[in-house]
């Protein structure tokens, strides 16, 4: 078996989602924001900073209105690769994976 067949047979069957939202109870992504919407506090990116930041807000402020704005789906992108972390080689595919892995 080569290198690359090993580590591919590793990864086989693996989901490239976090999986805090491989969940079928998982909340969907909402209708795009449209028309006017006034809040005391905006935050821009769903990432784990920006949810960091809006719960803080809520916390230190429980009376203010906020509003996270995300693009895309939140805690997922860069927040959603926590693997990074741990190990970069997964991070720019299974190619890269099998040329560091060994």
């Amino acid at each position: 078996m080569t290198e690359t067949t090993a580590v591919h047979r590793a990864f086989q069957g693996t989901k490239f989602v976090p999986y805090w939202l491989d969940d079928p109870a998982a909340p969907g992504t909402q209708a795009e924001l449209s028309g006017e919407l006034r809040a005391g506090l905006a935050v821009v990116g769903g990432g784990f900073t920006g949810l960091w930041a809006a719960i803080q807000a809520k916390e230190a402020w429980p009376e203010l209105e906020v509003v996270l704005i995300e693009a895309g789906k939140v805690a997922h992108g860069a927040s959603g690769r926590p693997c990074g972390i741990i190990s970069t080689s997964i991070m720019h595919g299974l190619a890269n994976a099998a040329r560091v892995s060994v």
